[in-house]
This record gives C-alpha cells, structure tokens and sequence, in this order.
C-alpha cells in the first residue's frame, strides 16, 4: 500500500545518480582512511562548538 502512495505522489523514482554512486562507494569501502577520519573529526568539533554557541544566545 504505501508502495502505491508513494508512486501516486511521485516519490519512488528520485534517487540521484549522485546518491546512487555514494552508497556504493560506501558498501566497497566501509574504512575510512586517516584522512577522511581526521576531516570527520573537524567536522564533528566545528559542529559542537556551533551548537554550543547556539545555545548561548
């Protein structure tokens, strides 16, 4: 049923190539390397620091 709804409204055909390609990636390569995991740690204390800053105001 909620494969009909999704049809009828139009979402079950929006997946980007995009998309598609990340989740590959993804599945081929679940490690990250030394680098990706030091960018996602910047991007993890930025992230804390904004959200602290937000709840200051």
């Amino acid at each position: 049923m909620l494969k009909k709804i999704k049809s009828w409204i139009g979402l079950d055909f929006f997946v980007s190539e995009l998309d598609q390609f990340l989740e590959r990636f993804r599945a081929k390569h679940p490690v990250l390397s030394p680098a990706q995991r030091a960018e996602r740690d910047k991007s993890m204390r930025i992230d804390k620091m904004r959200d602290v800053a937000e709840t200051d105001r």
